[in-house]
């Protein structure tokens, strides 16, 4: 039997307040400022269809990463999907430590995204999406 690394995402919705014409309510923490020239990011629900992955390549590891253990590590990274479908703003939540967190982050920054929507129109969206390493 051969020894192979295995990639898992899993997309965590969670967001804030609707971009809309009239004032948007407070956000609920942690509050998240949109990146400069976009409309705050939408809140998952309330007729809001969630972003979907469309391309979601693995972190890439090192030979000697691969060796350390054979233990699933998973790291949180927050984002906002744009009204583009690229990730925006990407931070850890869940720490591995900086080497994993770096290539977690990395990869998410290649990803890509069929955007978030309100009524058939593109919105920006802000979500949390687990990254597995698992080396088997």
């Amino acid at each position: 039997m051969k020894t192979v690394a295995v990639f898992t995402a899993v997309l965590i919705l969670w967001g804030l307040a609707i971009a809309q014409d009239k004032p948007a309510p407070a956000p609920d923490p942690p509050s998240q400022a949109a990146p400069s020239g976009e409309s705050p990011a939408c809140k998952a629900g309330d007729g809001v269809k969630p972003p979907r992955i469309i391309l979601a390549p693995a972190p890439k590891l090192t030979e000697e990463e691969k060796k350390k253990d054979n233990d699933k590590r998973v790291t949180v990274v927050s984002l906002i999907v744009s009204t583009e479908g690229k990730p925006k703003d990407i931070k850890v939540t869940k720490s591995l430590g900086p080497d994993l967190d770096k290539k977690a982050i990395e990869a998410v920054n290649t990803w890509k995204f069929d955007p978030a929507a309100k009524d058939c129109k593109p919105v920006a969206v802000q979500i949390s999406v687990e990254v597995t390493f698992a080396l088997y």
